[in-house]
């Protein structure tokens, strides 16, 4: 039984909602693993401080209100007040930006539009791209040489890239395939 399997069981067996024989397995696990006998002792606590504590009264007309929240599709919102400061740096992010991109169009285009300025950049480019051409040229001859003189490495890499390749698949599969955790939370509404 997997950590993640065992939690599972462990908020199932919370509920209630455990089958006979799974709570013989999550048994059998905790007398295994005392990590998770203590996780189990904790949920065991905090599940029955949360059943005995006092139920605390909804506000008057909340039910109404949260019913008509629900059945419009839309959360409650408490203030109103609460997207301003998003709203107000959204407009000041564009007062700034607005001029600043005008000003670096105009500098742009000044400078495209002038031959010399075109001249030097066509030159400096060209320039870029045969030092990088020939970078390219020397890192590859020196990764041919590091492997011919090294045959081992061709078969640690024949090796290492597949173990790499299957350590990922596992390592995004257990973190996209998480069983949700409902957590009940005990609240009285009055009519």
């Amino acid at each position: 039984m997997t950590h993640r399997h065992t939690k599972h069981a462990m908020n199932l067996a919370i509920d209630r909602l455990l089958e006979p024989d799974e709570r013989g397995e999550l048994d059998a696990q905790l007398d295994r693993s005392p990590d998770d006998a203590h996780l189990w002792n904790t949920m065991k606590r905090v599940d029955q401080t949360l059943r005995t504590a006092p139920l605390t009264s909804a506000p008057s007309g909340f039910s109404g209100r949260l019913l008509t929240a629900l059945a419009a599709g839309r959360q409650p919102c408490t203030d109103p007040r609460s997207g301003l400061g998003i709203a107000v740096g959204l407009w000041t992010a564009a007062l700034i930006m607005i001029p600043l991109m005008s000003a670096v169009v105009i500098i742009a285009l000044h400078a495209l539009l002038d031959a010399a300025t075109l001249q030097a950049l066509a030159s400096r480019s060209a320039a870029l791209f045969q030092s990088l051409g020939t970078l390219a040229n020397v890192l590859i001859r020196s990764l041919s040489q590091f492997v011919s003189s090294n045959p081992a490495i061709l078969a640690l890499s024949a090796v290492l890239l597949p173990i790499l390749a299957i350590w990922s698949w596992l390592a995004w599969t257990v973190s996209m395939h998480n069983p949700p955790i409902t957590y009940r939370i005990p609240v009285r509404i009055l009519a």
